[in-house]
């Protein structure tokens, strides 16, 4: 029998004083994410990113991400089209995008901390939402990530929101966001199972019943099928190596910041917020509890079975918002005093990870390398190591057209002028490749850019008189 639903219309209504305190979160949170959004050049996923969103039709988009994307996930790249095309393509605007949804996020995270608990609890996730250092890193960047977030939230908002009311309009919208949620990225199968589980908690006090829920799912497994196949012709790109018991225990700390003594202060406190509301509000518990594990449940089991990549915290951004909701009762179940001092403790380890993981992240900055080789001598030929490296460079320089890889000048006829180009994040040069370039060239000048080293290099004089040297007939 389903629950008289007026008694959850309550906790939908905002005081001013509320509305005041929500307004500066919010403007806080967009501080953070919009300040300096196109200060960083694009790295290789923003860059694979950005190629996809400026195909010039759908159809081509479809194509190509089948071999420049492994997870073939077509949405964000079709949203972002349309995004740029009104906004521009600048680091900034086309970022801006998950800027957008991130901030979208932390108006959803307080909704249902609203509908899943009252209002302290909704102001303090949505502040410990606005703070999130890895939800602000990937508010900045030209991903899917922060999407994901925001429709993962608008989903569990939705279904919640279904106790009051479960018309067509908020039944066909279900839809759609289950449906973004399998064509935005492959692991939003995994939020899909999270969410079922949700309704099985859920639906006696549902106004969708059995048959609603079952014809949902069966119109969005119809809508997916056509493009399921691409998610399963491949195996993951990125593996870990190993799946240790601590980094299992500690991987949550990059959602408040601190380390993993700060994740065993959190667990406590989500402990004592289950426990202090076991009496008057114990199934709002379980609501979180299942957006929580259930996804990491999934991903953890098919890392052991089949292929490991448990180890990307980015894969896992999206049960962030049941995280902090769940640390927010906690604290909000805590005196006030202590409240304001785990608040000020928790800020302050967030935000201290701000200049090294949000706005000054260990990136090459190819944007202002490549003016350097347009300006000093853009008719030279430009080495680099690997073809990331040169997918990147090549966008910055319209083109990779004429770029050699390092491997591709030993077995070539060296060009008579190089810039050889070397990232030094997270990238090791061959001895060997360096010992070859040293002996066939001479240094012209040096330039050391974050995250770049940059060498113009002519050739030796033994060099262009053996390479002059005519053929033996």
């Amino acid at each position: 029998m389903r629950k008289d639903c007026a008694q959850f219309e309550p906790r939908l209504t905002i005081t001013r004083p509320d509305a005041i305190v929500l307004g500066l979160i919010v403007a806080f949170a967009a501080a953070v994410r919009f300040y300096a959004l196109g200060d960083l050049s694009l790295w290789s996923d923003e860059v694979v990113t950005m190629m996809l969103a400026q195909r010039s039709s759908l159809s081509d988009l479809a194509d190509k991400i089948q071999h420049w994307d492994a997870t073939r996930a077509i949405m964000h790249p079709y949203l972002l089209h349309q995004w740029i095309a009104v906004f521009g393509s600048s680091e900034a605007a086309a970022r801006s995008l998950s800027a957008v949804c991130g901030l979208v996020t932390v108006g959803l995270v307080y909704l249902i901390g609203r509908q899943t608990s009252d209002r302290v609890v909704a102001l303090w996730a949505a502040w410990f939402a606005a703070i999130s250092p890895l939800d602000v890193h990937h508010s900045r960047e030209i991903r899917m990530y922060a999407w994901l977030v925001m429709i993962t939230c608008a989903s569990w908002s939705l279904l919640l929101s279904m106790r009051t009311s479960a018309g067509i309009a908020k039944r066909i919208g279900l839809w759609f966001l289950l449906t973004a949620l399998v064509y935005s990225h492959p692991l939003g199968t995994l939020m899909v199972a999270a969410l079922g589980a949700g309704y099985l908690l859920i639906h006696r006090e549902s106004q969708l019943g059995w048959g609603g829920w079952i014809l949902i799912q069966v119109a969005m497994v119809l809508a997916f099928l056509p493009w399921a196949p691409r998610y399963l012709d491949h195996n993951p790109e990125v593996l870990v190596s190993k799946l240790n018991l601590r980094y299992l225990l500690e991987w949550p700390e990059a959602f408040t910041g601190g380390r993993g003594e700060m994740v065993i202060v959190v667990v406590g406190l989500i402990a004592w917020g289950i426990y202090h509301r076991r009496k008057t509000d114990a199934q709002s518990s379980q609501y979180l509890l299942a957006w929580f594990f259930v996804p990491v449940g999934l991903l953890l089991a098919y890392s052991l079975v089949r292929h490991p990549i448990f180890g990307q915290r980015r894969y896992l951004l999206f049960v962030s918002p049941a995280y902090l909701i769940l640390l927010a009762r906690g604290v909000a179940g805590l005196r006030w005093r202590s409240r304001i001092v785990f608040g000020v403790v928790a800020a302050a380890i967030a935000i201290a990870t701000f200049p090294a993981r949000v706005f000054h992240p260990e990136r090459s900055h190819y944007r202002d390398a490549a003016a350097i080789l347009r300006t000093l001598d853009p008719n030279a030929t430009i080495i680099v190591p690997t073809h990331g490296t040169r997918v990147c460079l090549g966008y910055y320089m319209n083109g990779w057209e004429g770029m050699l890889l390092e491997s591709e000048l030993l077995t070539q006829p060296k060009p008579e002028r190089v810039w050889h180009v070397v990232p030094t994040v997270v990238h090791k040069q061959d001895p060997e490749v360096v010992a070859q370039v040293k002996a066939a060239y001479e240094i012209d000048d040096f330039r050391d850019q974050p995250g770049l080293q940059i060498w113009h290099m002519r050739r030796k004089e033994s060099q262009i008189a053996e390479t002059d040297r005519p053929s033996p007939k």
